[in-house]
């Protein structure tokens, strides 16, 4: 079990070297996906869950974002922790976060959780209840 632990770890690992600079909304999403790439049964999470004694997505975030609970020499270190327009950031300890990462994930994290498609569905039913007709034009390239 500790391979699932040691691949979970190098999938952010490699995601947050790229990054540099991850949404607390946008980690925990990712921890997420590792965890379901790995294909664990239930028996295996749960066999994991007690042997470490916690929930397992909870217990890595915390070993990636905190000091005290590490779980693996292999965890990602970022402690850093950056608040901006009201969202929480972590970015490797020994990066000197720059704004257009911080930028950029701050809009990775919006695209995340409001997609344009949803967005724009929801826009246009408001217009709809406040009693403007839409109208929609196709764009050509």
């Amino acid at each position: 079990m500790s391979d699932v632990l040691l691949s979970v770890f190098n999938r952010l690992g490699d995601y947050a070297s790229k990054y540099r600079v991850i949404s607390e909304g946008e980690l925990r999403l990712r921890i997420r996906e590792s965890l379901e790439l790995e294909s664990l049964s239930m028996r295996e999470r749960e066999a994991l869950e007690e042997s470490l004694e916690g929930d397992l997505e909870e217990l890595i975030f915390n070993s990636i974002t905190t000091r005290e609970d590490k779980i693996s020499v292999f965890s990602p270190d970022m402690q850093t922790k950056i608040n901006y327009q009201g969202e929480i950031f972590y970015c490797l300890p020994t990066h000197r976060y720059m704004g257009t990462e911080l930028e950029d994930a701050f809009l990775r994290w919006s695209a995340i959780k409001n997609p344009p498609d949803t967005v724009a569905e929801v826009v246009v039913d408001f217009m709809h209840r406040a009693g403007y007709q839409i109208q929609t034009h196709e764009v050509r390239n």
